[in-house]
């Protein structure tokens, strides 16, 4: 509030950007590291208007500490508000605004809001929210901003807005689909939401008597954007609609990633691919391999591969730029699907995508069982949600597997650990949290006391390694697949 703030600005040594009221955008070089005139500008330091914003902060602040200083610096934004007014457009700057807007109209009964609020509500309603820009969050960049104006405006544009959204594609965020059931519409809109509270609820680190005892390191984007200003009225509409409880999302539900490598681009003969799916055909029939990016997440450049039980390379795709096809996320209509002619060939193909994050959602075929064979002392990531089954690739193997929490981005971050056994016992079940005494978990997979499969579930950010157990770990989405891979595994499917 201190130092990202605008306070003032001198008239006799001006900076660009630089007005009483604006803020400053997390990208700048140090906060007030504004260009002056005359000098190179490379981006949008600062304003009073865009997705970088958030006045209401203030009004928390003056509302619960009574902070008059953050009264003072709303007071400013307002000014700053009705002095340079806005620029309407169907994007998130305008998104973000609105939703502030209002809430400092409803926080004043300030008049001059009304002229400013209906610009904007007209531009961002002009254009359906699938074509805007980064359709699939930047609608919702502003959490409330629908929520507050419905109930300021009553605005018969939104339902129908939001209806449209979800037709074409597109996934409402928590706060869209409470505005819906509030004004009529099914509660199985709340419900898709279970499995991101889940995680987030259990990725808090608790540990009694430590000092990171209740906190939750980061979150995965995949997840709804500002989760704590959407789940509190989430939870309020799904305890109305009787759908509080909470329970594991499955390892095939659309939003589990595959546990992977980092690995070169380009093709590197003693490399493991970063993903390295091994996909059972026993009819030899043609297929595609479907992949999608979990929501929220950027993409690498990426090399595609796909080889068939004989070893022959069926499809070599490199996506290095976007004159390649590349994109950031492949989500919504950008969804890749790469047509495999199997030619009559039956076995084990191995579909590789190599890339320093290859980040898909599971399962990528429609073949009757896929899975990844983890080796010994190689490392895998497990970011967002991992979940699946896992079994000894030689079968009564008992292996050891080490879990832990890494340093993400400079951030100290959590990774939640689950393991079932198939009687429904408890094998493990943890939050790590990096730097800490509880950064790291050894678990004995023995089963002969807990038989597999395993249901594995695994969220947040981190790292897992077999440090035993020659044969390996098979991992697949659904309980299911593990035997058919298993018996591929031993006759004549490729070495992975």
């Amino acid at each position: 509030m201190d130092l990202e703030t605008v306070a003032y600005a001198d008239p006799l040594r001006p900076l660009k950007f630089h007005i009483p009221g604006a803020m400053y955008h997390a990208k700048g070089f140090t906060p007030w590291g504004a260009p002056r005139y005359g000098q190179a500008t490379r981006d949008l330091y600062s304003s009073y208007y865009g997705h970088f914003i958030d006045p209401g902060a203030y009004l928390i602040r003056w509302y619960v500490e009574g902070d008059g200083r953050a009264r003072d610096l709303h007071d400013l934004w307002i000014g700053a508000m009705k002095v340079y007014k806005t620029w309407p457009s169907a994007n998130r700057e305008t998104c973000t605004a609105m939703g502030e807007a209002i809430e400092a109209y409803r926080a004043t009964w300030d008049p001059d809001f009304i002229g400013l609020l209906h610009p904007m509500a007209g531009a961002m309603f002009s254009v359906p929210f699938s074509k805007w820009q980064s359709a699939s969050h930047h609608p919702h960049f502003h959490a409330l901003w629908l929520n507050r104006w419905h109930d300021l405006a009553r605005d018969p544009r939104i339902l129908p807005a939001i209806d449209q959204y979800i037709a074409d594609g597109f996934r409402a965020c928590p706060t869209m689909q409470v505005l819906r059931f509030d004004l009529g519409a099914d509660p199985a809109g709340l419900q898709e939401f279970v499995p991101a509270v889940y995680d987030r609820l259990h990725a808090i680190f608790r540990k009694p008597g430590d000092p990171f005892d209740g906190y939750e390191g980061g979150s995965f984007p995949a997840d709804p954007y500002s989760f704590h200003t959407h789940v509190v009225y989430w939870m309020h509409a799904a305890r109305r609609a009787g759908l509080l409880k909470l329970e594991q999302p499955a390892g095939d539900d659309g939003s589990s990633v595959y546990p992977y490598t980092h690995s070169h681009v380009q093709y590197l003969a003693n490399e493991t691919p970063g993903l390295h799916v091994l996909a059972l055909n026993p009819a030899g029939k043609d297929f595609a391999w479907r992949l999608e990016s979990p929501g929220g997440y950027d993409s690498d450049a990426i090399l595609f591969r796909v080889l068939a039980p004989d070893g022959a390379e069926l499809l070599r795709k490199p996506l290095t730029n976007p004159e390649e096809g590349r994109k950031l996320r492949y989500i919504g209509e950008h969804v890749l699907n790469f047509p495999v002619e199997a030619g009559g060939r039956k076995g084990l193909y191995a579909l590789e995508a190599r890339a320093h994050q290859p980040l898909f959602v599971a399962p990528v075929t429609q073949l009757p069982a896929e899975g990844l064979l983890l080796k010994k002392d190689v490392l895998y990531n497990v970011t967002g949600r991992a979940s699946g089954f896992m079994a000894p690739r030689a079968e009564g193997q008992v292996l050891k597997l080490q879990l832990s929490a890494i340093d993400f981005r400079t951030r100290f971050v959590t990774v939640y650990v689950e393991l079932v056994d198939a009687k429904g016992a408890s094998v493990a079940n943890t939050t790590l949290l990096y730097k800490t005494a509880r950064e790291t978990e050894e678990i004995v997979l023995d089963p002969a006391k807990h038989p597999p499969p395993w249901r594995f579930y695994a969220n947040h950010y981190g790292w897992m390694k077999v440090l035993e157990g020659d044969g390996g770990l098979l991992f697949a989405p659904r309980a299911e697949m593990l035997a058919p891979l298993r018996e591929a595994l031993d006759s004549a499917g490729p070495k992975p």
